[in-house]
This record gives C-alpha cells, sequence and structure tokens, in this order.
C-alpha cells in the first residue's frame, strides 16, 4: 500500500504541473491586461506600467511562469493582483465556506441516493421505482443555475421562508472563528441562534448542490443492485431461508459498493465546480466564488492557487476512495 500511495503521489505531482502549466499559459495569452483592469480605465499609461513591472507583469511568459514554479516550490503562491493580499489568505478565507457547503451536500447526495437507488431496484416496477426514477430523472435534467435562482423566487419571494444567499442574515454576528464553519463554530461557542442561524442559510444552496449528485448515486444504485440481485449467490442465500433485509445488508450491498464509492468520489470533484454556480447564485462567500471574481478581473495568482487547490482536493479524494477498495472488499490488491 505504502508502493500505491507513492505512485500516486508521484501522478499527483506530474498532473499537478500539467493543469498549473495549462492554465497559465491559457490565462497569459488572452487580449486583456490586467495592469490596465487593476488600475482603471482612467488611469494613466505611467500608472499602469508602473503596476505592471511592479507586479512582474511586464516580462515574458516563460520568465514568469519559471519564477511561479520557483515561489511555489517554497510554498509561495503569489499576491493577488485585485487585492494585494497573498493567494494563501485569499482562498483560506473561502476554503472553510465551500466545504461547509459541499460536505452536506455530499453527505445527503450519498445517503438519500443510495436509499432510493435501492428501494428502486427492491421494489422494481412499484410505485416507489417509478418515484425513485422520476426524481433521478428531474435531478439530472435540471440545470443548477436556474433551478436555484427558482427556488430563490419560491422560498424568498413568494413564502418568505428561507433566506436568499450569504452564510448569515444582516446583523447577525458570525461566532469566533475556530474551523472557519460556522455551523461548528457556533456550536462550540454555546450560541444556538448563530447555529440555527446558519443552517436555514445553508438549505437552499446545499438542496441544489447535491440534487443532481443524488441522481447520478441513485441511478447507478439501482442499476448495480437490479444486477446484483440477479446474482446465483443471491438466490443462494434467499434459498437458505435468510430474512431479505439480511440478503440485502450482508450479500448485496457489499458488492455494489465498490462502484458507487468510485463514482462519490469522481462526483466530489464535480461538486467543487458546481459550487462555483451556486456560490454565484447564493451570494456564498466560499473559493468558487473568489475564482470567478478573480477570474473576471483577471487576478492570474488567485485563479492559479485555485486551480493548484482543485486538483489537490480532487486526486486526495480519489486516493482515499481507491484506498477504500480493499476495506470493502478483501479480494482487491492495490499495486
Amino acid at each position: 500500500m505504502i508502493r500505491f500511495v507513492i505512485k500516486r503521489l508521484t501522478h499527483l505531482v506530474v498532473v499537478l504541473f500539467c493543469g498549473l502549466t495549462f492554465v497559465f499559459l491559457v490565462s497569459h495569452v488572452i487580449p486583456a491586461d490586467p495592469a490596465r483592469q487593476a488600475m482603471g480605465q482612467y488611469a494613466s499609461e505611467a500608472s499602469v506600467a508602473n503596476y505592471r513591472q511592479r507586479h512582474g507583469l511586464d516580462r515574458p511568459v516563460a520568465v514568469r511562469f519559471a519564477i511561479y514554479i520557483r515561489n511555489l516550490l517554497r510554498g509561495d503562491l503569489g499576491t493577488s493582483i485585485l487585492s494585494d493580499r497573498s493567494v494563501v489568505e485569499e482562498l483560506g478565507d473561502g476554503i472553510p465556506a465551500t466545504f461547509e457547503l459541499v460536505v452536506p451536500a455530499l453527505f445527503i447526495a450519498s445517503s438519500i441516493g443510495l436509499g432510493l437507488g435501492i428501494m428502486s431496484a427492491t421494489r422494481s416496477g412499484r410505485l416507489v421505482d417509478h418515484v425513485g426514477r422520476f426524481v433521478s430523472l428531474f435531478g439530472m435534467s435540471m440545470p443548477i443555475f436556474w433551478f436555484g435562482l427558482a427556488l430563490q423566487l419560491i422560498f424568498y419571494r413568494w413564502l418568505n421562508l428561507l433566506p436568499i444567499g450569504q452564510r448569515l442574515s444582516h446583523g447577525v454576528s458570525p461566532p469566533s472563528s475556530i474551523t472557519g464553519l460556522y455551523t461548528v463554530d457556533s456550536i462550540l461557542a454555546g450560541d444556538l441562534d448563530v447555529f440555527l442561524n446558519a443552517v436555514t442559510h445553508l438549505i437552499l444552496p446545499v438542496f441544489v448542490l447535491s440534487l443532481n449528485e443524488l441522481a447520478i448515486v441513485a441511478r447507478l444504485s439501482r442499476a448495480t443492485f437490479l444486477e446484483v440481485l440477479q446474482a446465483d449467490y443471491i438466490r443462494t442465500a434467499h434459498s437458505k431461508g435468510l430474512r431479505n433485509r439480511t440478503v440485502l445488508l450482508f450479500h448485496a450491498l457489499p458488492n455494489v459498493l465498490n462502484p458507487i464509492v468510485t463514482v462519490i468520489g469522481l462526483r466530489f470533484g464535480a461538486m467543487l465546480g458546481g459550487a462555483v454556480i451556486v456560490e454565484t447564485i447564493f451570494a456564498w462567500p466560499g473559493v468558487g466564488r473568489r475564482a470567478i471574481v478573480s477570474l473576471l478581473a483577471l487576478d492570474y495568482p488567485v485563479v492559479m492557487g485555485f486551480t493548484l487547490w482543485m486538483v489537490i482536493v480532487y486526486s486526495v479524494a480519489n486516493l482515499f476512495v481507491d484506498l477504500s477498495y480493499p476495506l470493502i472488499d478483501p479480494r482487491i490488491r492495490l499495486e
């Protein structure tokens, strides 16, 4: 297993370098001037030239990339052109908010999707199966941006039940930062009002973000279970007189978990990408929204830092998925 982890970490370095190279080249060949964007269209040429020189934007692209890699190896991700803060600080402020959004959404999508898929497979052709297939089709077909706006219109404008966005209501002070997660920090501080306020702000964005992933997990679970339930060892288990619940939990479920866990790991990266849209719709101050603002402002260092973060998180998530295979199925050996 140690050899396998070392091999995967080597692959991570290669993927990381290729990703950074591609994003750096693309972001520096577009016909736009980040210095002019940062200084404004009415700034003098002398001011723009001084800004460009101060941030090293007047150097060749190859030289800038070499300097960026050198600084990256030293742990320096650069300085934001837009805010003049370090990229670590810029992304560090948004990462807890993004994880507070993605982790509950992933848990809901995995648990409800798996349960819905199992019920649909075990009751194939019945009402539960039809409902589950409709939910799956609806979740996979619904665009995130449209669905989020529709829920805002219904639950905020018409029903006035849930907030339209942000992490807390206006006038509510955030808890003392320990983890950066408002729900966790409010519990640690013993502030129930802030916790409930943070939870109500999570309901809509988490539901929007989890719907598509829930549908994918449900469809995969249903298809995989239908195939496993036709296997000979399942019929043998039933012929022994075992209860249906025992057969499902101890015979069928372990043999369908591997593909489902694989999809959940892959969809975790997709949810990080989907969080960019959800954070924009709900004005959620996460790392995805900061990346969009930086991209529109041509703030290359922050965009590069976001790419670095995405590649690392996605690769580490898939590494944990691979490491879970022997735990789920002892017959699997990592090589």
